[in-house]
């Protein structure tokens, strides 16, 4: 059977992640009334930039907080990423006022919109940071405040954005309302992260050089793969602003939030959870194929009723909740669901590369992902829904390609150093 404790913490995060989750999607419908598809593709946009900066600003070194043995190991490399990230996001601050031009012609980025270019390091800063407090808390088991964290920041965003849309400003509110959001989750994550043990006062500058040198390897190879995952997710988006316009990047938008739900409720804080317990399987040498097995099907078994329940209902609900004026997000819907579905299984088991120490294995798969999703680039005269349609096959050759290598990489582990 599960690990009674792995189902605990899986819970705990689960629950506080779809509460946070569920508090846009609540929104949803009032955001979408107020705002319109143009809007939502420049933010889409736009998040999707500060999703590839909070990747580099850190370099990755909030996921080593996990592996030092000690607690004031851990400290020290919480302030490399703190410090890492401050520092990346001046110099970004810096280079927008020599590069924007060049960005708006790349993506398509509306000119009259280019002031809110700046405030993309800014979120990158703000978002990079909390996640360095965040593993913190994850390393000392302090699941409940990482939940009360992300449900403040969804709460503050959230309210802020439909505010500003419906009051003051309709033209950068989601901006302005996701930056609110950003900063009450750093200081609500700083917050909670000193009453879980944590200091600034305690971290060494000798510790934090020591730490840096000793993990950089760790560091630049799981930054390379995180930047290409990430570069690959919102590669849609991106083409789809520069092929076709904002709106048709709205409605893209909406469907792709509505299919990652899952993945957010579920598959991100079982990731979490399922990195710390099989690290420590790992040192300790114990099993981990019956776990992986029986959380797979699981998965499996959800993405099946997710799939059958898109395919039947994603018109009506979409009209229902949304109005005609999405009626494309449907669309858009039934087409991805299929390789969202896939990401749902095998996302989760991503961190057996981590854990297991091969993290070279998975930063030539993500170079691979990037590379097969880029050929959509030299095909801008598709229509959005061939478009759409082959990035799905394109993802899923790729995901079952990963699949097998967890698998791969687990046996093996097990024949190595497990004595069953």
């Amino acid at each position: 059977m599960l690990n009674k404790v792995l189902l605990k913490h899986t819970f705990t995060l689960s629950f506080g992640t779809a509460i946070a989750s569920l508090i846009p999607i609540v929104l949803q419908p009032f955001l979408r009334s107020v705002f319109t598809p143009a809007e939502f593709g420049l933010y889409a946009v736009y998040i999707s930039l500060v999703g590839i900066l909070v990747v580099i600003s850190t370099l990755k070194y909030e996921t080593v907080v996990l592996l030092p043995e000690n607690d004031q190991d851990s400290l020290d490399v919480v302030g490399v990423a703190l410090l890492t990230s401050f520092l990346f996001n001046i110099l970004i601050l810096i280079l927008l006022f020599f590069i924007k031009d060049y960005i708006i012609k790349l993506l398509g980025f509306p000119p009259k919109y280019r002031i809110w270019l700046y405030c993309i390091p800014v979120s990158a800063m703000l978002f990079s940071s909390f996640n360095a407090l965040n593993y913190w808390m994850i390393r000392v088991r302090a699941y409940k405040y990482s939940a009360y964290c992300k449900i403040l920041r969804r709460g503050f965003e959230g309210s802020g954005q439909l505010l500003l849309g419906k009051f003051m400003f309709q033209k950068g509110g989601l901006i302005i309302g996701d930056l609110m959001g950003q900063f009450v989750n750093l200081v609500s994550g700083l917050s909670l992260a000193r009453r879980s043990g944590f200091s600034i006062k305690q971290i060494r500058r000798s510790g934090m050089r020591r730490m840096a040198d000793k993990y950089k390897t760790y560091s630049i190879y799981n930054t390379i793969p995180t930047l290409f995952n990430t570069i690959t997710l919102a590669m849609p988006v991106f083409l789809v602003n520069k092929f076709y316009s904002e709106t048709s990047t709205g409605q893209l938008d909406l469907a792709r939030l509505i299919l990652f739900i899952p993945l957010v409720l579920i598959s991100e804080p079982l990731s979490q959870v399922l990195y710390k317990n099989f690290r420590e399987s790992f040192v300790k040498k114990k099993r981990v194929m019956i776990d992986l097995i029986q959380i797979g099907k699981i998965l499996l078994i959800f993405s099946l009723i997710g799939i059958v329940s898109i395919l039947l209902w994603a018109d009506e609900l979409t009209n229902l909740f949304f109005g005609l004026e999405w009626q494309e997000s449907a669309s858009d819907i039934k087409i991805l669901v299929y390789s969202v579905a896939l990401r749902f299984i095998v996302d989760p088991f991503k961190f057996v590369f981590v854990a297991f120490e091969k993290i070279k294995i998975l930063s030539l798969w993500q170079v691979f992902y990037f590379v097969t999703v880029s050929i959509l680039g030299f095909f801008p005269d598709l229509e959005i829904q061939q478009f759409l349609g082959a990035f799905v096959i394109l993802e899923s050759f790729c995901y079952f390609i990963l699949f097998f290598l967890v698998i791969k990489i687990a046996r093996n582990y097990e024949k190595i150093h497990v004595n069953i």
